[in-house]
């Protein structure tokens, strides 16, 4: 059985409705490593404990209309995605399988997609610059990742509050990192966690605490603003996020 995933337009325009009428809401993207981690499985991002199984898997289970969860499975190919740019992984059969027989309470769940921000900041870009300008750039910005502040700024604008965390396996040293957050997430408007699969941790606890915030899982396409090449997309496309940041 396929489960049901919005295209990127419905994803990105219901985020923004979300926003407007909320001042609570969050984003977060649970892809085909998020999947493996909830399998039991490591990937090249993230080595695997049952610590991180077991809370990927709360962090998946949460059901709230306000509490949107982008999957990149069983999505349809929208016009420009091709292999590796976008398109459904190959192992597409295995992770909804997974998920159809783990997940069985949430079959009929309406998913959004997990690849939105990807696809609009390369093939939608001046609605993404609406979206930047809008809703993130005119907000106190809590931003928390390894890119370096001086990069990111030129994506989100201005970060009022700069959360350093390991570009890998953050997850294994939240405590360190995390009270930063807690401290001053009372005082941010927006949320823009970026550290891995620790993001989906970082939203659920958010969302768990019921602070009044916007948090969005925005994805790699940081990496793409800083130069990482992460992903293939980032490899094939990455150099038109360019026209996205301030310059």
């Amino acid at each position: 059985m396929k489960l049901q995933v919005n295209s990127t337009e419905k994803t990105f325009y219901n985020i923004i409705e979300k926003i407007k009428k909320k001042d609570r809401c969050i984003y977060s993207r649970f892809g085909d490593g998020d999947i493996y981690a909830m399998m039991g499985k490591s990937s090249s991002n993230m080595r695997h404990s049952k610590e991180l199984e077991y809370e990927m898997q709360e962090a998946f289970s949460i059901k709230h209309t306000d509490y949107l969860k982008g999957i990149a499975v069983d999505y349809k190919r929208e016009p420009g995605m091709y292999d590796g740019v976008f398109a459904p992984h190959q192992t597409n059969h295995l992770m909804s399988d997974w998920l159809n027989q783990h997940f069985k309470e949430h079959l009929n769940d309406l998913y959004e997609s997990a690849v939105t921000y990807h696809y609009f900041s390369i093939f939608r870009q001046q609605e993404m610059l609406l979206f930047l300008d809008n809703y993130i750039r005119s907000k106190k910005v809590m931003f928390v990742g390894s890119i370096p502040k001086k990069s990111i700024e030129r994506l989100l604008g201005n970060i009022e509050f700069y959360i350093e965390v390991p570009p890998k396996n953050a997850y294994y040293n939240i405590k360190e990192w995390y009270p930063k957050l807690e401290k001053n997430i009372n005082k941010t408007e927006i949320c823009i966690p970026a550290a891995g699969l620790a993001t989906r941790i970082v939203n659920k606890n958010l969302w768990k605490s019921d602070v009044e915030v916007v948090s969005l899982d925005l994805g790699s396409i940081v990496d793409a603003v800083d130069n990482r090449n992460t992903r293939t997309w980032i490899r094939k496309e990455g150099n038109e996020i360019s026209n996205l940041l301030i310059k």
